[in-house]
């Protein structure tokens, strides 16, 4: 039944109902509405072909698989009826009241056009209280006073079942899922009425009340908190992660907070609206419609918070299983959003903010919230050790520890730690065995990624699951089946292997375990649920780190390094030859390098971590044999992470640095230059950094290099360009350009060479674009071969193979005067200035957002 039987039958002019449109989206949302008109009835509705395919269902749905639902299917609707809760005036078609039962997403078992054809349509249903398998069944009668609306609602025999004897979800879940009201309350609401701003000339139309929100705090504050600043709200942010530790760390620094067991979620609050974003950027929010209702209510214009969605037990704790049944059942009735960071308030960043700060705001936000379902995590300040003793006395998992005065900064770090009571993490599903005397399959096959990228057997699962895991599970891995083994210590057709049945690793379980074997396989393994909220190339082994390493790069007061005495434990790391001479003239030894990237660690990690990049390896120190790495060889330490990437004939692992312990490794190899790529691994085709070499003759005057790099400055504005600078710790500059990630390496490469190019054509007498010495001498070639794929550049903070070891590090344009050279700043003194800086010179730089469009080309006066 098309949209034309919809509009026929009703006055737009005094209906609040939407008018009718097809939507452009394409969707599999669903929406139960609770409709008391001439007779109650429940009006079931689909989201299919930019419409809501609608059915009214007198008696409304039934978890009984035995009962049969009449559904007699109505005209089509617009898919914005889905959000209207209201009262349609008396004397309109289906006047009365309408309240929003139930919502969701459906997901079709099959063609869910040719079903809907054929008159037997099968679907699953994951919504507030709906879940699990269903059919819409045509009725087969062809009695005269049929006219072929008749279909019957039938809940399938799955987890989500339940006799009507024991259960009638229509009786005991019978609140709206917009509002949590009755239909009497919204009935006795006469400004109930359906938003929208296309009401007909001399329509008395009012909006649909929201869920009653708290009156918007003023939060005055903000513009006086030191570190907040005002700022867009970006369309996504990455969140702090924690670094998993052996022992509760001491002081009354730490901010103590419970380690919940639930899915890491973002809610974005705007409008009165909120949605909930995953780790890997997924939109939760349709399956979480009440969170998101009431999260909407909070008293803020906008906010991003951090948090957790956890399921809460009868006894106030969370459960990892009881979150995924109440998924699975539809009955989110106990989840609860713990929120324990704000990261972005009313027109403010607050992320530089310290911790203890940001979380007097949050709790001034979630207290003056109308909801329970919103709740603030409690953090304890010092005690850490008498906290995870009391955490582990409560059963609960472990605990987070955060520093008090830091600010919320993206990637893992030991800002903030994590120690477990309880085993349990995250495994790749990688095959499974066969059922024997039970259904399904008899047990799983984990593993997880080790850093050169292979898949690692670590055991396998056979408890923990129910009869409706075990097929709903099976279902899903008969779909991935795969002829080979993926993991890469488990192949041929002996021992486990020569009964497993292997599949695609896209699956991640949750397992708890009570430790691991000498083997490298988990001990007393157990199911708790599948993580739908995480991919799985991002599973990988956590290893705690000891008391001693965990206090290796605390950076101090300001959001990075104030003292770095704060470093003192690289005697206490495992080096081989530590006190080998690395630099001669300066006396640096293998341990003082490894010492200096301990106390730099905060400033070079946002630098070097996930980019493919190449070391200059001088084993005997500088001015002795050296040579340049990019693959793994002898003597590549372990912890280095590796990516495979596509050469021209073949495709190769590069490596990549994680953590402060690669760091340590660089040193222990005797690297002393760390070369990075212009892009990051997980995106490596599209570079976020284009960069202009500055290479001077070696005669040039050094005032006339500093001159030439603010001129260059100069013309990258023009054309609308923000730039940054550094001193590559040789003779030259290199001038950074940050790019959003939508130009590939061809384009940047062509665009910089343009720019290269132009800047020659602009000033002859002191640069050249070709890289012949003859041209070069007495100029400064403006190197933009860089820019190209598998091309790299001195990292920021990295040493240089070169005497008085020199650092590569980056300025603040008004520093860059003829006083400072390029090779001025050293192993030696650069703790110095950074423990001076009151910001980071190039703190603004992961925030600009450019692209090199046309209108930047045209500025620049370059050829389109």
């Amino acid at each position: 039944m098309s949209l034309k039987e919809y509009r026929k039958k009703r006055h737009f002019a005094k209906t609040p109902e939407p008018l009718p449109a097809v939507a452009k989206r394409s969707g599999w949302s669903f929406v139960v509405q609770k409709h008391a008109a001439s007779h109650l009835h429940y009006d079931f509705r689909l989201e299919l072909d930019g419409v809501l395919k609608s059915w009214a269902v007198p008696k409304g749905p039934s978890l009984d698989p035995q009962q049969r639902r009449l559904a007699m299917h109505v005209e089509d609707h617009p898919v914005k009826y889905g959000d209207f809760e209201g009262i349609i005036p008396e004397g309109e078609y289906g006047g009365g009241t309408v309240m929003l039962w139930d919502r969701g997403v459906w997901e079709p078992v099959g063609d869910a056009r040719a079903g809907y054809r054929s008159g037997r349509l099968k679907f699953r249903l994951r919504g507030e209280k709906l879940s699990g398998g269903w059919m819409l069944v045509l009725s087969s009668s062809r009695s005269p006073d049929r006219k072929g609306n008749e279909w019957f609602l039938i809940k399938e025999r799955d987890e989500a079942a339940r006799s009507l004897d024991q259960f009638s979800i229509t009786e005991s879940r019978a609140e709206s899922v917009a509002s949590g009201r009755s239909l009497e309350e919204i009935a006795a609401d006469k400004d109930q009425v359906w938003r929208s701003n296309r009401a007909a000339k001399g329509s008395k139309r009012k909006p649909v009340k929201s869920p009653r929100r708290a009156k918007p705090l003023k939060l005055s504050e903000l513009g006086r908190l030191t570190g907040a600043k005002k700022a867009t709200t970006p369309r996504k942010v990455e969140v702090q992660l924690a670094t998993l530790v052996t022992e509760a760390p001491e002081g009354d620094q730490w901010l103590h907070e419970i380690k919940l067991d639930g899915y890491r979620m973002i809610c974005r609050v705007e409008g009165g609206k909120a949605r909930f974003i995953s780790r890997n950027q997924q939109d939760w929010t349709a399956e979480l419609p009440l969170l998101a209702a009431v999260a909407g209510q909070l008293p803020v214009r906008e906010a991003i918070l951090d948090g957790e969605v956890v399921a809460m037990k009868p006894d106030g704790t969370t459960d990892f299983q009881t979150l995924q049944n109440a998924f699975s059942v539809g009955d989110q009735q106990h989840v609860v959003y713990f929120a324990f960071d704000l990261l972005f308030v009313n027109g403010y960043d607050v992320r530089k903010v310290g911790l203890s700060e940001r979380k007097k705001l949050l709790e001034k936000i979630v207290a003056a919230g109308t909801q329970r379902s919103i709740r603030l995590s409690e953090h304890v300040a010092g005690n850490g050790k008498q906290f995870f003793r009391e955490a582990g006395r409560l059963g609960l998992e472990g605990i987070i520890s955060k520093l008090a005065d830091r600010p919320y900064v993206a990637g893992r770090s030991l800002d903030w730690q994590k120690v477990k009571v309880q085993q349990n993490a995250e495994f790749v599903i990688g095959g499974y065995t066969d059922p024997g005397v039970r259904g399904g399959f008899g047990s799983l096959l984990l593993g997880y990624y080790d850093k050169q990228g292979n898949l690692i057997y670590s055991g396998k699962v056979g408890t923990g699951f129910s009869d409706a895991m075990l097929r709903d599970l099976r279902e899903r891995m008969d779909a991935l089946l795969q002829d080979a083994s993926p993991f890469k210590n488990l192949r041929g057709k002996t021992g486990v292997a020569r009964d497993a049945h292997w599949i695609q690793p896209k699956l991640v379980g949750q397992i708890a375990f009570s430790n691991w074997t000498r083997g490298g396989h988990l001990r007393h393994p157990s199911f708790l649920g599948l993580r739908e909220d995480k991919p799985a190339q991002m599973v990988h082994k956590e290893s705690p780190v000891s008391k001693a390493a965990a206090r290796v790069n605390k950076p101090k007061a300001s959001a990075k390094l104030r003292r770095t005495k704060a470093a003192p434990a690289a005697a206490d790391l495992k080096l081989t030859n530590p006190q080998r001479i690395l630099y001669p003239g300066a006396d640096i030894t293998k341990v003082d390098l490894a010492q200096f990237y301990l106390d730099i660690a905060p400033w070079i990690m946002p630098h070097v971590a996930n980019r493919p990049l190449a070391l200059v390896r001088c084993p005997e120190g500088e001015g002795t044999e050296c040579f340049f790495q990019k693959h793994p060889g002898v003597g590549t330490p372990d912890t280095f992470r590796q990516i495979p990437i596509r050469e021209t004939n073949k495709t190769r692992n590069y490596l990549l640095i994680d953590d402060v312990q690669d760091l340590v490794a660089i040193a222990q190899i005797g690297a002393l230059e760390i070369h990075v790529w212009g892009s990051q691994a997980d995106k490596i085709e599209m570079p976020d950094r284009m960069i202009f070499d500055l290479d001077p003759d070696q005669d040039l005057d050094w005032p006339i290099v500093v001159d030439s790099a603010h001129q260059i400055r100069q013309l990258l504005e023009a054309g609308g360009l923000v730039s940054f600078v550094k001193t590559t710790g040789g003779k030259g500059l290199h001038i950074v350009v940050p790019l959003l990630r939508r130009h590939d390496w061809d384009e940047v490469k062509g665009f910089s060479k343009a720019v290269a190019e132009k800047i020659e054509e602009l000033d002859p007498q002191h640069f050249v674009s070709n890289m012949s010495k003859v041209k070069r001498r007495g100029k400064i070639f403006v190197d933009y071969l860089r820019n190209g794929r598998g091309a790299t550049a001195i990292a920021a903070y990295s040493t240089r193979a070169k005497p008085g070891a020199p650092v590569s590090v980056p300025l603040a344009w008004k520093e860059l005067t003829p006083a400072i050279r390029s090779n001025d700043f050293t192993v030696q003194n650069l703790r110095e200035r950074l423990r001076s800086l009151k910001t980071d010179p190039w703190e603004e730089l992961p925030k600009i957002k450019q692209s090199l469009t046309a209108t930047v080309r045209r500025k620049l006066g370059l050829a389109q």
